[in-house]
């Protein structure tokens, strides 16, 4: 059995499309919205390390202030929202006493080394499976070919 954790969630735009990440939680069952809830898909749910993962997907008829993307998971909930950035305008003027505020953006948990292992390791699992296939391919061929041959007739 392994110990109850809590996901980490990320909210991820492009244009009108909009994807909410839960990654590495326990047990599975989780739910997730994001709001306003319009055009939205749910996505697989996978496991890696004994945690899984899943993501929503919403698409938008306009290019949204913000976005929510509320999960709940274990008896607890979590937002993480979309806000669009901060656009600088030309009649602005910076005065010393006035400070514009830049947005908080939200700083990475996935550390990119562990993420390059993952992958290198995939494809290596990749390249194993279809080596494999390609042997068993091989020697099956041979096999009937040389079995076919030796038959008495």
């Amino acid at each position: 059995l392994q110990e109850p954790s809590m996901p980490s969630v990320f909210v991820m735009k492009n244009g009108t499309n909009v994807a909410c990440l839960v990654k590495d939680f326990y047990p599975k069952t989780v739910d997730i919205h994001l709001d306003p809830e319009d055009n939205t898909k749910e996505g697989a749910v996978t496991i890696a390390n004994g945690k899984f993962s899943a993501i929503k997907l919403g698409q938008y008829k306009k290019d949204l202030e913000q976005i929510n993307c509320i999960v709940r998971h274990n008896n607890k909930t979590m937002v993480a929202s979309y806000k669009r950035p901060f656009e600088k305008s030309s009649d602005l003027k910076k005065d010393s006493d006035q400070e514009l505020s830049s947005p908080k953006c939200h700083k990475p948990t996935v550390q990119i080394e562990k993420l390059n292992l993952l992958s290198i390791t995939l494809l290596g699992l990749r390249v194993l499976l279809a080596k494999s296939i390609a042997v068993n391919l091989f020697l099956t061929i041979k096999y009937f070919l040389l079995s076919g041959s030796s038959t008495p007739k």
